[in-house]
């Protein structure tokens, strides 16, 4: 963990309006001593002591606000908390964008944290089955000799509204190969992205950048793999069991766990995994709505998600698919 603690730098912001992490954790709010301080991922933390500041520096993640200064509530991945708006819930600081977002996460703590997935035995009849339904989804898809070691790059239209204003939300992914991926908003100032080339990682803008928390870095890869470009690189290394009379089959990446549902034609109809998307640990499910082929490969043209058990979303349209792309810049900056 130390390739995340930083030289401090105008860049990392004071968290926690100077009180001591570890002594928060342990249930009394001190305030720190300025010249005793240590830079982790964005944040600046300040210590009452040295020993203080020793036991952060060789276990930050248990002592540094969660998910990266990520609001508590929305989860990693999602807009940053504020840097003095924290509670401490189950011995971990969490940072919040509102009162609202710390009041909702506090009623209802339970949602927010989730049970280990248990992951699936297969026996080797399973496993041939497996097999058999990942090479007709990959022969669906446009074949594996087609599919395989390509990289995809994406463009995400998620509608939605600004003062009964309809507008565009744009996103970009990339997924290069299982340890090289990216996700950005490209927006009039330039990129603001999560990145991620083998060990190095980054999130930020053009004029500064910090390595990702390792929360984040999870999320980012669990984001990749539930995408159907990443199914179709890596189910044959990460499925692990059939679903009941054929209708798909379980991947199992780590405790990144969730389902694959195929189609009558054998395509990627929906994936399904129980985990956060901008809110509590709920059941997640992605229909693809329709596909198009792009270099022979059939990707989706549109989708929708529902949360649990509430209403579908916003039909969400991929602009544009771009196979074998090149790095953004940001991306090769990591190399």
């Amino acid at each position: 963990m130390t390739s995340l603690l930083i030289a401090l730098a105008s860049g990392p912001v004071l968290v926690l309006g100077g009180l001591d992490p570890v002594e928060l954790i342990d249930g009394k709010q001190v305030q720190g001593k300025p010249e005793i301080n240590i830079g982790f991922i964005r944040h600046r933390y300040q210590f009452v002591s040295s020993e203080n500041a020793a036991k952060f520096r060789k276990d930050p993640l248990r002592y540094a606000v969660q998910d990266g200064g990520a609001c508590g509530k929305m989860g990693a991945l999602t807009g940053k908390g504020s840097p003095d708006r924290f509670a401490v819930v189950r011995g971990k600081i969490f940072l919040f964008a509102s009162d609202g977002c710390r009041e909702t996460f506090l009623k209802n703590q339970d949602a927010y944290f989730a049970d280990p997935s248990e992951m699936p035995r297969a026996s080797e009849f399973d496993l041939q089955e497996v097999r058999r339904l990942v090479k007709n989804m990959l022969r669906a898809h446009g074949g594996e000799a087609t599919i395989e070691g390509k990289k995809f790059e994406w463009t995400i239209e998620t509608p939605y509204k600004v003062n009964g204003q309809d507008k565009i939300w744009l996103t970009k992914r990339a997924l290069f190969r299982s340890d090289i991926f990216a996700y950005w908003e490209q927006g009039e100032g330039g990129p603001s992205f999560f990145a991620k080339w083998a060990r190095k990682t980054a999130e930020g803008d053009d004029k500064e950048s910090f390595p990702i928390h390792p929360r984040e870095v999870r999320e980012l890869e669990a984001t990749m793999r539930r995408s159907v470009p990443g199914v179709l690189r890596f189910a044959s290394e990460t499925a692990v069991s059939p679903l009941p009379r054929g209708a798909g089959f379980t991947v199992a990446k780590g405790d990144i766990f969730f389902k694959v549902w195929l189609g009558t034609d054998n395509r990627i109809r929906s994936i399904t995994f129980k985990d956060r998307y901008a809110g509590p640990i709920q059941p997640v499910e992605q229909e693809f709505l329709s596909y198009e082929v792009v270099d022979g490969i059939a990707l989706p043209k549109s989708f929708r998600t529902k949360v649990g058990s509430g209403d579908w979303g916003p039909t969400k349209t991929i602009a544009k698919w771009v196979v074998n792309p090149e790095e953004p810049a940001f991306l090769r900056k990591l190399q």
